[in-house]
């Protein structure tokens, strides 16, 4: 599932997805802007840096790397922190100080989801703490558009950290329970096997209703959401059927593209 072997390339497919849906949709919404275009350059300059930064990590904690691989990674990280300040400072030339808000936040996410995947391993709660650093885009793209972070650049966020998490529990499922019809012979056994997908998406729905009962969030908004949902209780019933990892990736690529359709004609 990834770009390649090579250990300072990013490897997941849909991170990319996750990266660069968000501030387009703020861009079909706002209009696509030079700001914008920057926004998207920063993110995709740290992005493409992160592997390198986990070697380093990894290295600084006593792992010992390859030293041609660490000089590689120290190589990259700086053409990376280069390039993101490149992008960066006519940023802040233009008044978009508020954006510096946005690194604590995303720098606690990459380390969160490094220590927690050393510690266990992938889990679905480092994936998701991933998550939570790469959906920042969206509300920095939001807040670039609008000239400052306010509750809808919240609200944005939250719409995006629900969806691409809901991913993440999907994925976890389909990676841990890959095939197999015999342990899968009933009903049961594929509800208990993706018990947490459905939970998350019941939970994300029913919040999302409350939210919209609430009138603070539009109802069209709930629509996003419900294409993705469906395919989990879908990915679940067919719980033991063999995973085709590319085919799995390319449907996720399809419902973020759908999502980032739907979410934005709902805000629209």
């Amino acid at each position: 599932m990834g770009f390649g072997a090579h250990p300072l390339l990013p490897k997941e497919h849909g991170a990319w997805a996750v990266l660069l849906v968000p501030p387009l949709v703020v861009g079909a919404l706002r209009g696509f802007t030079p700001d914008l275009a920057l926004v998207i350059a920063v993110s995709l300059a740290f992005f493409t840096g992160h592997p390198a930064a986990q070697v380093l990590f990894r290295h600084a904690r006593g792992s010992r790397q390859p030293a041609p691989l660490v000089d590689a990674a120290r190589r990259r990280c700086a053409v990376c922190a280069a390039a993101a300040t490149a992008a960066g400072l006519p940023l802040l030339a233009a008044g978009h100080w508020h954006l510096l808000a946005f690194l604590p936040p995303a720098a606690a996410a990459f380390i969160g989801s490094h220590a927690l995947s050393r510690a266990r391993g992938k889990t679905p709660l480092s994936d998701f703490v991933a998550m939570a650093g790469l959906t920042l885009t969206g509300p920095a793209a939001l807040a670039v558009a609008d000239g400052g972070c306010g509750p809808d650049c919240i609200l944005f966020y939250l719409y995006n950290l629900l969806f691409f998490g809901g991913s993440v529990f999907y994925v976890h499922m389909k990676m841990r329970r890959p095939g197999g019809r015999e342990n899968f012979s009933g009903a049961a056994a594929r509800l208990t096997a993706g018990r947490a997908n459905l939970l998350y998406q019941a939970g994300t729905l029913t919040g999302l209703g409350g939210l919209a009962v609430a009138d603070a969030a539009p109802p069209a908004a709930f629509l996003a959401f419900v294409p993705m949902a469906l395919q989990a209780v879908c990915g679940t019933c067919t719980l033991g059927a063999p995973v085709r990892f590319k085919r799995l990736g390319f449907l996720l690529l399809g419902h973020s593209i759908l999502f980032g359709v739907l979410l934005g004609a709902s805000l629209s």
